[in-house]
């Protein structure tokens, strides 16, 4: 992605309510199927770390650890006082295997032209039992030119993002969609032209602050209610996966 947006999300990801919403999926997520041997404290990563904040969040649960192939990201990463940031690609992650009980990955697999690679380091390097938690933006029929502009590669279907989970070797927990309530007013913009024609280099990559993001914050909670009962969602403008390296998976060779 291009300099500006990581400047952006440093600028705005602690409030926007997007990035609000996202960070407490993952930690639903987290809660509801994490598992760590006891008395132990738990390693995180997370994998496409941005401007650090997701990893922030995550400080008071474990030992938090991040990569992004952005040397910019990496740098604002540590300006939020994260330490253990490094600058990687996906595919080729600077950990030895076994290593993580939990690994989130929000937003970046849609970046990558070879997406099941990365996949499969994610299940590397997390340790037998340990969690991964993805979210990945949904339906095809929502690309704009937002997607164009952040360099996407693809939206994802739910049968996609599980086949490709399940493929690295892992044990799907959940697959389901998530930002349901942003499904149809985003469907209606795209299919209006509205976030399809002009120049994809106009930026509006950050929500503005309008009264309907309480609006917004409150159909999310309602949401994740949704999700902590089990119930799967036909649509949404993202798609989450849930899954777990199992638990008598051998580890494989640390990359040389």
């Amino acid at each position: 992605m291009d300099d500006y947006f990581y400047e952006l999300r440093y600028q705005h990801d602690l409030t926007e309510w997007r990035a609000v919403i996202r960070r407490a999926t993952l930690h639903l997520a987290w809660h509801l199927d994490g598992r760590c041997q006891a008395g132990r404290e738990p390693c995180i990563l997370d994998v496409g770390c941005g401007t650090g904040v997701t990893g922030l969040s995550f400080a008071r649960e474990g030992k938090v650890f991040g990569v992004d192939s952005s040397s910019l990201a990496v740098d604002f990463a540590r300006r939020r006082g994260l330490r253990r940031i490094a600058q990687s690609v996906g595919e080729g992650l600077p950990f030895k295997s076994g290593q993580f009980d939990l690994i989130t990955s929000s937003d970046v697999l849609e970046h990558i032209e070879d997406d099941r690679a990365v996949l499969a380091e994610m299940a590397r390097v997390a340790r037998p039992a340990g969690l991964l938690v993805i979210v990945v933006p949904a339906f095809p029929t929502l690309w704009s030119n937002r997607d164009e502009r952040l360099q996407h590669k693809r939206r994802y279907r739910i049968e996609e993002l599980r086949d490709k989970v399940a493929g690295a070797g892992l044990d799907v927990l959940r697959a389901t969609y998530c930002d349901s309530f942003l499904f149809p007013p985003l469907w209606l913009l795209v299919k209006t032209g509205l976030l399809t024609g002009g120049d994809p280099r106009v930026r509006m990559d950050v929500a503005p602050e309008t009264p309907l993001d309480r609006l917004w914050l409150t159909l999310a909670r309602v949401e994740r209610g949704l999700i902590r009962r089990r119930i799967d969602l036909p649509v949404g403008a993202s798609a989450l996966c849930v899954a777990r390296r199992p638990s008598g998976a051998p580890s494989a060779a640390t990359p040389g």
